[in-house]
């Protein structure tokens, strides 16, 4: 039984009995066919509309990578949004104070502001984009509401050939099946454009109440859709790998042959046990050795006859002196799969962790053979520390909304994610812990 490639890039297993089994095509960098459009949209890298879309799907089908993902979401959301007075010491560090304000809690409460922020979190770590709706009181005085519009579904518009500027956010649900911007499917927002974002242009504006308010992480190369440092992955040849392994183990195990005994029963047994054998018909010949190997068979295998005692009887040729072939039993040595690639998987799994910029420690194990643990208590604080550090630029992009809103609304708090550090040895002392 070997793996083979086949000549359209399929993956497989093959058996001389059963021929080729495809077990996974080789997947194009996308999952999604890339529609045709008019035209009037900005479409995602590579001219390919769907991006995001085939983004989420590969990260779905990786159970490493989305679990990856999902605990950098859940750390940087961690106790969720404060707001109050932020000052900076002298050493740098920042101290906050929450205050407690009936007007910002309104409008908290009103935002679902514990959605905003998970789903802004889930956009910007797993597709570098979250487009943030705000809506503006009638007079245009306040802004009342803000909402996380799912970033696969937004599109830019095409570039203003005259100023240079991105001006509006199309939304749609189904950019498979939507080939142009006039679709009543699709909803038109203007854009608001975060590096000139003064309140009192807001205010003159004439062209609705509702806006997108974009935000993204910020990678180099990148111009109108952000591309996280994470991606990469999905196009090399380890996150390929991690996905084929698990399926060539299964293939190989629903494939393979488990043969125990090797069983040789001399020709001339059959004249010898039976005096009649000659005279009988080949289907009670058949009939009569399938009983034999299955009663043979029964006296081999189960539990319950580990340790039993096999009787059987040999003569001699009375002319020759020699002995008479008998029935041999030949242990057959078993063959294993379940052992095979787990290295190769285990090293997969570290390349998708490190990618995403998640320390294996906090994972908790490694998967492989013998199932490694990550490390100690102290390397799980440092890791969790570190992650935290590393996603404050992400955690601001969040806030960023809410400081606009502040502004715009008069407020003189500030907002942040409070994301509280674990205690090591080195910022507290061991009688002070709890």
């Amino acid at each position: 039984m070997d793996f083979l490639i086949s000549d359209d890039g399929s993956f497989g297993i093959y058996s001389a009995t059963k021929g080729f089994k495809e077990i996974v095509k080789q997947a194009p960098n996308t999952a999604y066919k890339k529609p045709e459009t008019t035209g009037e949209i900005s479409p995602w890298y590579d001219a390919d509309n769907l991006y995001p879309q085939s983004v989420i799907a590969a990260v779905k089908s990786n159970d490493v990578l989305s679990a990856a993902l999902g605990k950098k979401r859940d750390f940087l959301v961690a106790n969720g949004l404060c707001y109050g007075k932020r000052t900076r010491e002298k050493n740098g560090n920042y101290v906050y104070e929450c205050e407690d304000n009936e007007e910002i809690n309104t409008f908290l409460e009103d935002s679902n502001i514990r959605r905003y922020v998970l789903e802004a979190a889930g956009d910007l770590i797993i597709l570098g984009n979250a487009f943030v709706e705000i809506v503006l009181s009638p007079d245009r005085s306040k802004i009342v509401s803000l909402a996380v519009q799912s970033a696969k579904n937004c599109r830019w518009s095409k570039q203003d050939e005259k100023t240079g500027n991105y001006n509006y956010v199309y939304l749609n649900a189904d950019w498979a099946n939507v080939t142009s911007v006039t679709d009543s499917r699709v909803i038109k927002y203007p854009a608001i454009d975060p590096y000139f974002k003064s309140p009192d242009a807001l205010r003159l504006r004439k062209d609705g109440l509702r806006y997108i308010y974009p935000i993204h992480d910020d990678t180099p190369g990148s111009e109108l859709y952000q591309e996280p440092f994470w991606q990469p992955v999905l196009r090399n040849d380890w996150f390929q790998l991690a996905q084929i392994i698990p399926k060539f183990k299964r293939a190989a195990l629903e494939n393979q042959f488990d043969i125990r005994y090797h069983i040789q029963i001399p020709a001339g047994f059959w004249n010898s046990a039976f005096e009649d054998w000659q005279d009988k018909s080949s289907e009670q010949k058949k009939a009569i050795k399938t009983a034999y190997y299955q009663k043979f068979t029964d006296s081999l295998t189960g539990a319950d006859k580990s340790g039993s005692t096999i009787f059987t009887e040999y003569s001699f040729d009375p002319v020759s002196g020699k002995e008479f072939n008998g029935w041999k039993i030949d242990l057959l040595e078993k063959s294993k799969v379940d052992g095979k690639y787990i290295e190769d998987s285990q090293e997969a799994s570290t390349h998708l962790l490190m990618a995403t910029g998640v320390d294996p420690t906090i994972m908790g194990t490694i998967p492989g053979k013998n199932n490694n643990s990550t490390g100690s208590g102290s390397d799980k604080r440092v890791a969790i520390n570190i992650l935290q550090i590393s996603m404050t630029p992400i955690a601001e992009s969040i806030c960023e909304v809410l400081d606009f809103v502040a502004k715009y609304n008069g407020w003189k708090a500030r907002f942040w994610l409070h994301r509280e550090q674990v205690v090591t040895t080195d910022n507290q002392k061991p009688s002070e812990r709890l």
